[in-house]
């Protein structure tokens, strides 16, 4: 049971709703007294509403002028950004490896193993230093915009030989079995 503070009634606590600001979990207010303040504010604001839902209308249309709803999730656009990412991953390996398309440690050509690697074990520091993203897609595209700078300071490592290279304080065991 608990007490609603603008009706002054004791009520099951299935009669208010949840808010995860209170230390029980329940909004101090009742669902009835929480409709009528709700309805009683639109009542009192109703041009600022209006006004609010005009702007965001507008908004909306300067964004989408030709009206057609696009379903964020439907399959066609998850197959199409997944294309993008794919010729966006392939022109980074095609950049960064010198046109081997391929591991620089083990030789793996398979795209889905392949990944960027910072060179000098700084890519922690990196992502600490930068004021965006610097993982995955979003660090691929920023490096496209930027027109694939310091060519001396990543390469292209399968994943394995990768995670190695940092388990191994910096040289991938390929490298460490060739030397000896």
């Amino acid at each position: 049971m608990k007490k609603c503070t603008r009706c002054k009634i004791y009520k099951s606590l299935d009669q208010f709703y949840a808010s995860g600001n209170q230390s029980n979990g329940k909004r101090s207010e009742c669902k009835e007294c929480t409709i009528q303040s709700i309805k009683k504010y639109r009542l009192i604001h109703r041009e600022q509403i209006n006004l609010w839902k005009r702007e965001y209308r507008k908004r909306c249309n300067e964004k989408n002028p030709t009206g057609v709803k696009r379903k964020r999730y439907d399959r066609y656009n998850v197959e199409m950004e997944r294309t993008k990412r794919r010729e966006l991953k392939i022109q980074i390996i095609q950049q960064y490896s010198e046109g081997s398309n391929a591991c620089n440690c083990c030789g793996e050509k398979m795209i889905e193993f392949l990944s960027l690697d910072h060179i000098f074990n700084d890519g922690n520091l990196e992502r600490k230093n930068k004021p965006y993203n610097t993982a995955g897609t979003y660090w691929y595209k920023k490096l496209q915009k930027l027109g694939f700078p310091r060519k001396d300071r990543y390469q292209i490592l399968c994943y394995n030989c990768n995670l190695a290279k940092s388990f191994y304080g910096g040289r991938c065991p390929h490298k460490i079995t060739n030397a000896s």
